[in-house]
């Protein structure tokens, strides 16, 4: 979802049609995600996919993928990575001359980079990071306001953390289905799961897009939503919503 609604904003947002793109992603399950999401962009919004690099979780040294997509004159490189790894790309990105627009999927980035000071401006200038929810901070969410409310009470030593955010919306819907369950009178495994599978439209207060499961796999994709942001060290996660919340064409249509 990540990866497709990142390209539905450069498309249809942004406006640039058949943009030469490429993905860097890790070999393995992670990894193979991403290029999935990659692949149904490259069909839904007619990508000029110019390369697509892999590389081991043990591998150090990414010079090889990122002279690839230079040679190959990238525009926009999604990176399907973890927080170290895309440190070291963009940084032999520009050590090479080549600074694209980075895209990250929301694992590939951590506020943590933001202490090694070489890479702030080169990540607050070129690189956007894919993820969902409410931006800290903004009670014209519901949810968001009772979240600092109950940081305030119970978390005071708690600082801005989409981690912690996601966490605690996650916790709303762990309530939700509990609630359901108990409601049913069965909390053995079984009505867990059918509690689960008929949990309707969950308020999570714009914390997230309200949720609803069922039996399917296409039913338990919890959001199809994303927000593109850019990176910002002035912000309180780090991050700054270029986009507002949305759902692209390829991922209304993706199926699992």
């Amino acid at each position: 979802m990540q990866v497709e609604n990142a390209f539905d904003y450069i498309v249809n947002k942004l406006g640039i049609k058949s943009p030469a793109t490429g993905i860097i992603y890790q070999n393995d399950e992670y990894g193979q995600d991403g290029l999935t999401g990659y692949k149904e962009a490259m069909s839904n919004y007619s990508l000029h996919d110019v390369g697509q690099a892999t590389y081991a979780p043990t591998d150090t040294d990414f010079t090889a993928q990122v002279s690839q997509m230079k040679a190959a004159g990238a525009k926009f490189v999604f990176l399907t990575t973890l927080p170290s790894v895309t440190a070291k790309i963009i940084g032999t990105g520009h050590a090479l001359g080549y600074d694209p627009q980075w895209i990250l999927q929301s694992p590939a980035f951590s506020p943590l980079l933001l202490r090694v000071h070489s890479l702030v401006p080169l990540l607050s200038k070129a690189s956007w990071v894919v993820t969902q929810g409410a931006t800290w901070g903004d009670t014209s969410q519901p949810g968001m306001k009772q979240m600092l409310d109950d940081v305030s009470k119970y978390a005071l030593d708690q600082k801005p953390d989409s981690f912690f955010e996601f966490g605690y919306t996650e916790s709303k819907i762990t309530y939700a289905l509990l609630k359901k369950a108990i409601d049913n009178t069965d909390l053995t495994r079984e009505g867990l799961l059918n509690a689960f599978e008929s949990l309707k439209n969950v308020d999570l207060g714009g914390l997230l897009p309200p949720v609803t499961y069922g039996s399917s796999p296409n039913d338990r994709v919890p959001t199809r939503d994303s927000v593109v942001y850019a990176i910002d060290p002035s912000q309180p996660t780090s991050i700054r919503s270029l986009s507002g919340d949305f759902m692209g064409d390829a991922a209304k249509k993706s199926q699992f």
